[in-house]
């Protein structure tokens, strides 16, 4: 880990964190396996991820699993050298098969990148950089005597997607529901907490709040949902926290925690506005926020003083302040902005008339801690969650009751987000100490479904389209074997003539090989039917 404290002064930090046998990587590092009782010695090793004399490779920003099969896959890297580096290459290969070869290309200074081609879904790409210098000196990351890097270009199955801040491993990961599994995890920042997805679910919004030793990450990352590529990387204040969403899906709204302020992101640019709304909170602050109806006012939590300000958006300042429950968290605003629901962090709840300015109701919830609440999309429920108690708090609307307190599972720890479906069920929720991921029926108030998931799952936002198997205009022309414009019968029949054949085998073509592994099987079968009936020559 990185030095810090009087250190500071005394020799240089930040350094890119590494494993044992200069690895940048935790699966390609050396283990050390030491017996209780026992002493390791000899584990020596040198800062910085090189071979003296050697180019250093370093700063890589690698392709994860993606349901993009247009591409391309950049790779990208800094790559140093003291005598100069005379060749960089990325070598892969496409499903076990031959090994190919990129050069990588110089961007500017010691930044170097190359772009592996669109891929049908279901390729595993495997791939490895290699670099040299005048001297003949060679480094290849990872090293040649370990397994290639490699991702996946896979199909969702069709169910809700949920993305999932994993706070301690600094990645969002991606949730396919329908099977129940993990398919891609997406490396964002330091402590990864609150996520917001766009109306048109296109942009993932991530906020990465740092951590009491470094705050200085202050970075919200936005990713492409349709290919998990980092889209931009928005610096705001400091410790941006919860993220909210405006009406028109033209702006996301972010706390900065330790800076008293909010940030205002453009979503059509991926960039802060030029100037951020004041939140003079008493102590640390803003935390949770809310927006409303017409968007012309922010709602945000001052949790050193119990209290929630009113912010005009437009005129920059404090409307108002409304006394509240102890510690205020989190907030949930009525589809009509008339009331406002706080979550206290040391319990219970407030029910805020936002035209009076006042809160009207206290709810004892029994919690010991309430973190995150959200309506049920009718507006007859609010859903929170009991971080200490690792319960699902359900209240009605009409009442202003507790209906029941449902456990999140009986060993779970600090439930703490939560995320409730457009339909209205089911409920997710996650449980960030003891690693789980439940979703709730909303009908019978039930554990429904529950997944295992490591690293501190925190904030969840949830896709509800599907994302469609995707091929391109490339495919279709090679599917059209005949070159009569039109991907058809005659086309099957030429198929499958040569099914079944590799390419050592005497009439193997490589025209039917559409994913390019060096074999015509059921993979290629599946592309070819994907774009049966589709002209070439549109």
């Amino acid at each position: 880990e990185n030095f810090g404290g009087i250190f500071n002064e005394r020799f240089n930090t930040g350094f890119d964190r590494e494993f044992y046998d200069n690895a940048s990587l935790q699966q390609t590092a050396q283990r050390v396996r030491v017996s209780a009782g026992r002493v390791a010695e000899g584990v020596d090793f040198a800062l910085g991820i090189a071979i003296l004399g050697a180019p250093f490779i370093q700063d890589l920003v690698l392709p994860v699993n993606t349901p993009d099969a247009g591409g391309p896959y950049r790779v990208e890297a800094r790559i140093t050298d003291d005598n100069g580096v005379t060749s960089a290459e990325l070598i892969y290969r496409i499903n076990g098969g031959r090994q190919q070869t990129l050069s990588l290309e110089r961007t500017s200074g010691d930044r170097f990148f190359a772009d592996i081609p669109g891929q049908n879904q279901g390729t595993v790409v495997e791939y490895r950089l290699v670099a040299r210098d005048a001297d003949g000196h060679e480094t290849a990351v990872p090293a040649q005597d370990v397994p290639m890097l490699q991702f996946e270009v896979f199909s969702f199955s069709g169910a809700p997607v949920a993305y999932v801040a994993l706070r301690r491993s600094g990645v969002v990961s991606v949730f396919d529901t329908g099977p129940g599994r993990e398919v891609a995890r997406i490396p964002v920042g330091e402590t990864p907490l609150s996520l917001a997805l766009t109306p048109d679910e296109q942009y993932l919004f991530v906020a990465n709040t740092g951590s009491e030793q470094n705050t200085s990450d202050n970075r919200v990352m936005v990713i492409e949902t349709a290919t998990h590529r980092v889209a931009a990387t928005i610096r705001v204040g400091s410790a941006p926290l919860d993220l909210a969403m405006s009406p028109d899906g033209r702006r996301v709204y972010v706390t900065n925690s330790q800076s008293r302020s909010v940030s205002v992101l453009d979503v059509a640019s991926l960039r802060e506005v030029s100037r951020r709304i004041q939140a003079p909170t008493s102590g640390e602050g803003p935390y949770g926020i809310a927006v409303s109806p017409d968007g012309e006012r922010l709602y945000v939590t001052d949790i050193d003083a119990s209290q929630v300000l009113v912010l005009d958006v437009t005129q920059n300042q404090v409307l108002q302040r409304i006394n509240v429950v102890g510690s205020p968290r989190s907030l949930a605003l009525s589809a009509d902005g008339k009331r406002l629901y706080v979550a206290g962090f040391e319990g219970d709840l407030s029910v805020v008339d936002t035209e009076a300015g006042t809160a009207v109701k206290r709810i004892d919830t029994g919690a010991a801690g309430v973190f995150r609440v959200a309506l049920s999309p009718e507006g007859q429920r609010l859903y929170a969650t009991d971080r200490v108690n690792a319960r699902l708090l359900v209240m009605d609307l009409a009442t202003d009751r507790i209906l029941t307190r449902v456990p999140a599972l009986l060993n779970g720890r600090e439930t703490r987000d939560l995320f409730v479906s457009a339909n209205g069920s089911p409920v997710y929720v996650t449980n960030q100490d003891s690693n789980d991921l439940i979703l709730f029926d909303a009908g019978t108030l039930t554990v429904a479904r529950s997944f295992a998931l490591g690293d501190g799952p925190r904030g969840i936002v949830v896709r509800q389209r599907p994302v469609p198997q995707q091929y391109s205009l490339e495919d279709v022309k090679q599917a059209d074997f005949d070159d009569s414009g039109q991907v058809d019968f005659s086309d099957f029949l030429l198929f499958v003539g040569v099914f079944g054949r590799v390419a050592s085998d005497s009439g193997f073509d490589a025209r039917f090989d559409l994913d390019r592994d060096d074999r015509v099987n059921f993979g290629d079968f599946l592309i070819f039917a994907g774009v049966f009936g589709r002209a070439s020559n549109p």
